[in-house]
């Protein structure tokens, strides 16, 4: 009995003394941001302490290479830099994450209303939410106005991760209370936990050797040039093809959510590494024919016309790819790819390799060359001289190329942009 005793004592002792520790770490950390200690920032440093771990030490990885460009702009906006524990909290700092939950994307975690309601373009082909420099001026536009509204962190930072109405229906069920602690159990899960993963995230990445937390620093791919495509371009075609990773490029280009620039009018702009920064006018005469390939096949050709031919490639299959997966990549059909390596069955082994044929025509009279401008629609809060440093040109440009004779502009405007 006495043992059972000791055993309890000890126990209670070692679990007091955590929290006394924890709370230490608490009041040692800078908190501009007033973020309030609750019993979940204990649970949620547990959490990424132990099984959690691998999530937690991926993320500290890539702070290395956000959070010194995040500390950069939070200081010219003048905002609080602990505000970047939020994007740790909710994404890991990952820029292709997506929350299956609530459709969340993104290293901010912008839910598609929210992404739109601060001017994120979203379509069938791109989204801006898994763009950093595009999110992250989102999110400086979003907690700006989320804290005017509330004049506190907290209850601005709930509603940018839930939403501004429903933050106000707790507000209203609570008395017109304005503290989040009270409000924050009317909340979504993740909006009544946010400011405990911000702070438990916080502690971990100030006492990462307190945890002997194993971070590799992360090494993102950077880009050496930049082209404008108008036609119709795959990024998986281009890796396959240079034999760059196509994690390279989908990191460089990370809007385009299928990995295809669309044959539209705008033109859009394609980020390359070093490996590719000679090949603008390679990668320019590459020619995509998505449908071509699969629906005219069976045409017989006359005398005089083009003639067609097949470039191949080869795909490793990898552990999970399904052969509709592989087929969306090259742009294919699934029985197309069937056909070319004899399969009998779609459940393909990790390791196969495949063989994929892309259809080409030769001897096409091409069009002449589009003019290599893009279009950029003007969006509120937006100035000439703002546009001209983010392209690096001047305002003098920016109104010789459209014929402005005023630097005034308007939201929805659209300019070229050489």
């Amino acid at each position: 009995m006495k043992h059972k005793l000791l055993f309890l004592f000890v126990l209670i002792f070692s679990s007091a003394s955590a929290q006394d520790s924890l709370l230490k770490s608490y009041r040692e950390l800078e908190n501009p941001l007033e973020l309030q200690w609750n019993a979940s920032v204990r649970n949620f440093v547990k959490h990424w302490a132990g099984p959690a771990r691998k999530d937690i030490e991926s993320a500290l990885s890539y702070s290395h290479y956000y959070f010194p460009l995040l500390d950069s702009l939070f200081q010219k906006e003048k905002l609080p830099r602990q505000l970047k524990f939020l994007a740790m909290a909710t994404s890991g700092l990952r820029y292709d994450y997506f929350d299956t939950l609530d459709g969340a994307r993104g290293l901010w975690h912008f839910r598609y209303q929210q992404a739109k309601l601060f001017n994120l373009k979203i379509t069938s082909y791109q989204d801006e939410r898994l763009d950093f420099e595009e999110s992250s001026r989102a999110f400086v536009r979003a907690i700006r106005e989320y804290y005017r509204i509330y004049q506190d962190w907290e209850l601005a930072i709930a509603a940018f991760i839930s939403s501004a109405p429903k933050v106000n229906k707790a507000i209203h069920l609570h008395g017109d209370s304005l503290s989040y602690n009270v409000i924050r159990n009317s909340l979504d899960t993740l909006a009544s936990q946010i400011t405990a993963r911000m702070l438990a995230a916080q502690i971990i990445y100030k006492k990462q050797v307190q945890y002997k937390m194993q971070v590799k620093v992360w090494q993102a791919p950077k880009a050496a040039s930049c082209i404008f495509v108008h036609d119709w371009c795959s990024l998986d075609m281009i890796a396959a093809k240079s034999g760059v990773g196509v994690e390279t490029l989908c990191f460089l280009n990370p809007s385009y959510k299928r990995h295809v620039i669309p044959d539209m009018l705008d033109s859009f702009p394609l980020n390359l590494p070093a490996q590719l920064k000679d090949s603008s006018q390679w990668i320019h005469s590459l020619h995509f024919a998505p449908y071509d390939a699969y629906y005219f096949k069976q045409q017989t050709k006359k005398e005089g016309e083009d003639e067609t031919k097949f470039d191949t490639l080869y795909h490793v299959v990898k552990e999970g790819e399904t052969i509709e997966a592989i087929a969306s990549t090259y742009l294919v059909s699934p029985e197309q790819i069937s056909e070319w390596n004899d399969l009998e069955e779609d459940d393909l082994a990790a390791g196969t390799k495949l063989v994929i044929y892309h259809e080409i025509q030769v001897n096409i009279p091409k069009p002449p060359p589009a003019p290599k401008y893009r279009i950029y629609t003007v969006r509120s809060g937006d100035t000439l001289s703002g546009i001209a440093a983010r392209y690096h040109c001047s305002v003098n440009n920016l109104k010789s190329w459209n014929n402005l004779k005023s630097s005034m502009i308007r939201p929805g405007q659209k300019l070229r942009i050489y």
